[in-house]
């Protein structure tokens, strides 16, 4: 299997790329961001544990936590969900962690979880029931996993299989041979990544940093103070300045969005290039008008424009 991570400071056109992508009889991207290779308690954080700080509790705090998120990744949602999820925003709460990552949809619930046992297995001697310090509250028989320290080569071979065990299955019944993930913060672990996925491909997309804040603003996860928005970004493009730079040409290619928008035949040529297939598109004809290009103007106050002008204008969209 053949991965290609699509990422950014989000908001930036990660979607709209996996979606035109998918388009190619050889690619394939989920409706949804995975979350689960990246995000904390992810296949990474398990990767981190083991490789820099393992010892039997953090492996087995580790091992807890990674199952709880696959199997809230994995659940279904029925109407019991959708109205507690409600009643708890209500609340000013949050019901789920990953109530929009419908991974069902794609790999049958039962199959996720017995690949996920599978793999637990082979990281793990066995289990136990059992109450440690640091044990969540309310856990009802909670398991303590008895495990021991594992080289690289075999921990990265164990995780390598555990994803293709995953979606492989996916990528044959539709035909296809590359799975596409467009979780935004995907490259901001590009190297870590390239040492479970050495074949993977990384583009990275880019908007002009004041649509991009204008679009944060909006959302009920993004900040509302502008300093503070200004520091995330500045906080994504020093984290991933360090991380291309060791980074090899062939790996990765940065994509801007207003790019895209103005000649979605050139770029795709080009990452085909970069990815290793042929320009071989179904669908070429992606509605893009909904990318927005612009709304800063219109979203953002002249005070704020003059204040992102000052700290950032080196993230600014430059036609060529």
């Amino acid at each position: 299997m053949r991965i290609v991570f699509i990422g950014g400071t989000g908001r930036s056109g990660t979607t709209v790329l996996a979606k035109i992508l998918s388009s190619h009889p050889n690619m394939m991207a989920f409706d949804f961001e995975t979350r689960f290779l990246v995000d904390p308690d992810g296949l990474l954080s398990l990767f981190h544990t083991w490789n820099n700080n393992w010892s039997p509790y953090t492996a087995s705090k580790a091992l807890v936590r990674f199952h709880r998120m696959a199997r809230e990744l994995s659940s279904p949602q029925n109407l019991k969900h959708r109205i507690l999820e409600k009643l708890f925003l209500k609340l000013g709460s949050s019901y789920q962690r990953y109530r929009h990552v419908p991974f069902q949809s794609v790999i049958d619930s039962d199959q996720f979880m017995a690949k996920t046992d599978e793999f637990i297995n082979q990281l793990t001697e066995g289990s136990y029931t059992g109450i440690w310090y640091g044990t969540e509250s309310f856990s009802i028989n909670p398991k303590v996993y008895v495990s021991k320290p594992k080289s690289r080569d075999d921990l990265l071979r164990i995780m390598r299989s555990y994803v293709d065990s995953l979606f492989s299955p996916v990528l044959k019944k539709e035909n296809k041979e590359i799975w596409i993930d467009h979780t935004p913060f995907n490259m901001l672990h590009a190297k870590e990544l390239t040492l479970i996925f050495p074949e993977a491909r990384f583009i990275h997309m880019r908007r002009d940093i004041r649509d991009v804040i204008a679009s944060y603003k909006g959302k009920d996860w993004g900040a509302k103070d502008l300093d503070l928005l200004i520091n995330w970004m500045r906080g994504f493009y020093d984290k991933w300045d360090s991380i291309k730079s060791g980074l090899s040409e062939e790996s990765f290619k940065e994509v801007w969005l207003e790019d895209l928008v103005e000649d979605p035949e050139k770029e795709t040529n080009e990452l085909c290039e970069l990815i290793g297939v042929e320009p071989h598109f179904k669908d070429m004809n992606q509605d893009l008008s909904f990318s927005n290009q612009g709304r800063w103007k219109d979203d953002l106050s002249s005070s704020e424009i003059v204040k992102i002008e000052k700290d950032l204008s080196r993230f600014f969209y430059v036609s060529s």
